[in-house]
């Protein structure tokens, strides 16, 4: 912890660093929240490690900026706790990126609970949530459906999923070639935590 986490330097220091995700790509801008060091240590709380590799954080980051330049489109079904979707489309391609995350399981791994103890903030924020909307369910899968696509039947669409976790730096997963149509589904296992392009 360090007080100027509390002020506006680091409310404009997280804007330019998207701002410049967006413009000039992730790559170039791990400068924005790069590595401090000094003669004894090395601080990689960012996104690269202390040797300059990405982090699973950077890899997700450089999904997600997939989205840049397209339109956002409608997504239904997240939970606005452990599951979130986000969809572009651009041209003739549409992305979509999907998180899944087990609140529940991260606080019980990082920030567990001491008997008698009321709780961290974390878990004060999560138990008003329960509170207020039930339990959040936890997810193994995602079902995606693709409505009102411009494609025929005519045309063949490629199917990309490319994977963001512990052991994964947005690698390609699956490939799938398929039939043109107005609406097209698809689904796949999914561990949390994780993200999904």
């Amino acid at each position: 912890y360090s007080k100027q986490f509390d002020t506006a330097w680091l409310a404009s220091h997280a804007v330019a660093a998207l701002i410049n995700m967006v413009d000039q790509g992730l790559a170039l801008s791990t400068a924005m929240s790069g590595i401090v060091s000094d003669s004894d240590n090395c601080h990689d709380y960012s996104l690269i490690d202390c040797e300059g590799d990405g982090k699973p954080g950077f890899y997700a980051y450089k999904g997600f900026n997939q989205l840049a330049n397209t339109t956002r489109i409608s997504t239904t079904g997240h939970d606005h706790m452990n599951f979130a979707a986000i969809a572009g489309k651009n041209n003739n391609s549409i992305t979509v990126v999907v998180s899944n995350y087990d609140v529940k399981t991260y606080l019980n791994k990082y920030e567990p609970q001491k008997v008698g103890d009321r709780g961290s903030l974390a878990w004060m924020e999560y138990n008003t949530y329960v509170s207020q909307f039930g339990e959040p369910k936890s997810y193994n899968k995602f079902n995606l459906r693709l409505n009102n696509l411009p494609w025929t039947s005519s045309q063949q669409i490629t199917y990309e999923r490319y994977l963001v976790d512990d052991s994964h730096k947005l690698d390609l997963t699956e490939t799938k070639t398929l039939t043109g149509n107005n609406a097209i589904s698809v689904s796949a296992d999914m561990t949390a935590p994780s993200v999904q392009v």
